[in-house]
C-alpha cells in the first residue's frame, strides 16, 4: 500500500480455530478461546510470519485473536497492541447459533444476512478501516503491519 509516498504491506490474519467453529457456530464478539488446534494454528502461522520481518502486529483484543498475535510477537520480539475496532462482527441474536438454527429462527435475516441486533457490514467496515488507518500511520516506509482479527470483520473490512 502507497499513502503518501510510503510504501508499506499489510497481512491480514485470522485466529486459529475455536471449539465454536468447530461445532459451526456464530460467535461475534462472545470471547471464546483458541481450542488446542487452535493454538497449534497460531504458533505454525507464527513462525512462517515471522520470517516475513514483521514492523508491528495490531490485534482485535478478543482472546481469540489476541492469543494468535501474541504467537507472533513470541516469534518476533514485538509487542502486541490491541485495538478495539478490530473485534468481529456482533452477531446479537446470532450469537453461539449454528447456521442451521440461525435459518430455521431468522429466515428473513439470514436472508439478508444482518443478524437482529447486530452490526451492519457498513458499521464494521468503518470501524475496520479506521484501525487499518490509524495503524498504518505507525508504520515506515518499506514496513510490515500484521492485523490479527476475525473472519468477518477481515472480509468485510478488507472490502472498505
Amino acid at each position: 500500500m502507497t499513502a503518501g509516498g510510503r510504501s508499506r504491506k499489510i497481512v491480514l490474519m485470522r485466529h486459529g480455530q475455536t471449539e465454536w467453529n468447530v461445532e459451526g457456530r456464530f460467535q461475534g464478539t462472545t470471547d471464546i478461546p483458541l481450542d488446542p488446534v487452535g493454538i497449534e494454528q497460531a504458533a505454525r502461522a507464527a513462525r512462517l510470519l515471522a520470517a516475513l520481518r514483521p514492523t508491528e502486529i495490531i490485534s482485535s483484543p478478543m482472546q481469540r485473536a489476541a492469543t494468535t498475535a501474541q504467537a507472533l510477537a513470541d516469534a518476533t520480539g514485538l509487542t502486541v497492541t490491541c485495538d478495539s475496532d478490530l473485534i468481529e462482527r456482533s452477531g446479537g441474536g446470532w450469537e453461539g447459533l449454528t447456521n442451521h438454527e440461525i435459518r430455521i429462527r431468522y429466515p428473513d435475516e439470514h436472508a439478508s444476512w444482518q443478524p437482529p441486533g447486530g452490526e451492519t457490514g457498513e458499521e464494521v467496515a468503518k470501524r475496520f478501516s479506521a484501525a487499518l488507518e490509524r495503524a498504518l500511520e505507525r508504520i515506515p516506509d518499506g514496513g510490515l503491519l500484521v492485523v490479527v482479527s476475525h473472519g468477518a470483520a477481515i472480509r468485510i473490512g478488507m472490502l472498505h
